[in-house]
């Protein structure tokens, strides 16, 4: 009989505080997230650290000036702050193993997984964010001089004035310097 008492009490006590973090979360709505989310990065960005990567202390969360911008969120307990930035930055830290994966170059509904993300974007910190983005800049970036590229503007804008489309990929700004780059 003691053993199943010992047993039940931890038990009894995960529920207890899942039931009370269920019950707290419903104070929460995506704006709320949103609003958690900017008020996190701007004190990151102030720190220079990243959301996904910290612990942050309850002092962070206590009433001041700083909530004063974020009136969804500024009445909340410092606990459940915490406890939904946790949330948020297990969520951020999910993403970001799939952002390399996703183009969001495709139109909405061709991709459930990208329209997903896509609906979360203000759940995302700017440190994940900025993670895809330093990165896709460093993996294009060059030294040196390219040299010089001649665009034929007049050719362009006669193509534009026309309401034609550039299905060879010649006479557009874009199409000629596309050509002219790919070819060095």
């Amino acid at each position: 009989a003691s053993i199943t008492k010992k047993r039940l009490k931890p038990k009894g006590a995960i529920k207890a505080v899942y039931l009370h973090l269920l019950h707290d979360a419903k104070q929460f709505s995506l704006q709320a997230d949103a609003q958690l989310v900017a008020c996190v990065d701007r004190i990151c960005d102030k720190k220079n650290i990243s959301a996904t990567q910290v612990k942050f202390p309850a002092k962070s969360f206590e009433p001041g000036p700083h909530l004063m911008h974020y009136k969804l969120i500024e009445d909340c307990k410092t606990s459940d702050l915490q406890v939904r930035l946790l949330t948020l930055q297990v969520l951020n830290m999910k993403i970001s193993s799939i952002l390399p994966m996703l183009n969001f170059s495709v139109k909405p509904g061709m991709s459930p997984l990208t329209d997903s993300v896509r609906a979360l974007r203000t759940l995302i910190f700017w440190s994940t964010k900025s993670e895809m983005w330093n990165s896709a800049l460093e993996a294009t970036q060059t030294t040196g001089s390219l040299g010089n590229v001649n665009i034929n503007r007049f050719r362009a804008n006669k193509l534009r004035d026309k309401g034609k489309c550039d299905t060879k990929g010649k006479r557009s700004c874009f199409a000629q310097l596309f050509r002219q780059l790919n070819k060095r």
